[in-house]
């Protein structure tokens, strides 16, 4: 780790910000001893209460680390908090700002006019998730605005609703982003992760080219039963992804 926990960021100097939501905002900052160029992830005290803050903040760095090392996966390089003062309320609150530093991605778009481009890309994507899967990590809001591009390659990022599991887990929390979510989620039913997965990654597909042979294949990982999907082994081994 370049940066273990610190306790500021008085190190570095705020550039820009590359984007915000509803739990987070990103900004890109420029490490003063170094140069180095950074992307710091600031979870949002305004929108999560400081214990959610906390999970959110344990969550990343407990995936990021076991996921170290692995290619097309945003790297963490640091981490910290500092506290602020809340006087909004009668009751002054002490509060804990949670951020995190990552490696810098350049994003650029996707060249969409070679469908050999984006079916390397897409393969990229489907073996980078089969990874992370055989370290027990699953994402669980697999969306394209989760997945940078980078010389026509994915970095896939974003593990805020990120588990550890051996995938034999159930889960009966909601979590994605919809139109990727799979059904058996959004009806509130208990659900195996890694099918889940793999209907997203068949949202993501069309998403990406809409043809007769993807939406072939798509509509086998889209399968309303996830007992019926394939597994990414099998996805990976289609003919369509034969270069």
């Amino acid at each position: 780790m370049l940066f273990p926990e610190l306790q500021s960021l008085d190190d570095f100097e705020y550039i820009k910000n590359l984007g915000s939501g509803y739990s987070s905002t990103v900004d890109l900052y420029k490490h003063i001893q170094t140069n180095r160029i950074v992307a710091v992830k600031k979870l949002s005290i305004k929108n999560l209460s400081q214990s959610e803050c906390r999970k959110t903040y344990d969550t990343e760095i407990t995936i990021l680390t076991k996921l170290k090392g692995c290619s097309n996966v945003v790297q963490l390089i640091g981490f910290g908090f500092y506290t602020t003062i809340d006087n909004s309320t009668r009751r002054t609150k002490t509060l804990n700002n949670y951020f995190l530093i990552l490696d810098y991605i350049d994003a650029q778009p996707l060249d969409k006019n070679s469908e050999r481009i984006i079916k390397q890309f897409y393969y990229k994507l489907l073996q980078t998730v089969q990874k992370i899967h055989e370290l027990e990590v699953v994402h669980r809001d697999l969306n394209l605005n989760n997945v940078l591009i980078q010389n026509n390659e994915p970095i896939l990022i974003d593990f805020a609703f990120g588990a550890v599991t051996n995938g034999k887990q159930k889960f009966a929390e909601f979590f994605g982003t919809k139109p990727y979510v799979a059904p058996e989620i959004v009806d509130g039913q208990s659900y195996l992760p890694y099918p889940s997965e793999v209907y997203s990654l068949g949202v993501i597909l069309l998403e990406l080219i809409n043809n007769n042979e993807t939406q072939e294949i798509a509509a086998q990982m889209m399968q309303q039963n996830p007992y019926k999907r394939p597994n990414l082994e099998d996805v990976i081994a289609h003919p369509w992804f034969q270069f």
